[in-house]
C-alpha cells in the first residue's frame, strides 16, 4: 500500500512514541483543522484495514495495536 505524503506524516507521528495517547496538538505542524485531522486518521486507518484484509469497522483496534508497538499485517 502506498501512503500519501500526509498519511505518512500522520503515521510517523503515531510511531514516534507508540505507547503514548495522541491529542490534536500532536498534529499542529500539519496545519489541519480539527475535523480534517480526524477525517485523515480515519481514512488512513481504513486504508490499512482494507489493505490487510480486515473490515473497515476494526480500524480503532488496528490503531490501538499499532500504538502498542505492533506492525500492520500481523494482527490475528
Amino acid at each position: 500500500m502506498q501512503l500519501t505524503k500526509r498519511q505518512q506524516q500522520i503515521f510517523d507521528i503515531f510511531l514516534e512514541m507508540p505507547s503514548e495517547p495522541r491529542t490534536i496538538s500532536d498534529f499542529t505542524e500539519l496545519g489541519p483543522e480539527r475535523t480534517t485531522i480526524f477525517r485523515d486518521i480515519k481514512k488512513l486507518a481504513q486504508a490499512f484495514t482494507e489493505a490487510y484484509g480486515k473490515s473497515a469497522g476494526r480500524y480503532g483496534e488496528l490503531i490501538s495495536y499499532i500504538n502498542d508497538g505492533g506492525m500492520p499485517g500481523t494482527i490475528s
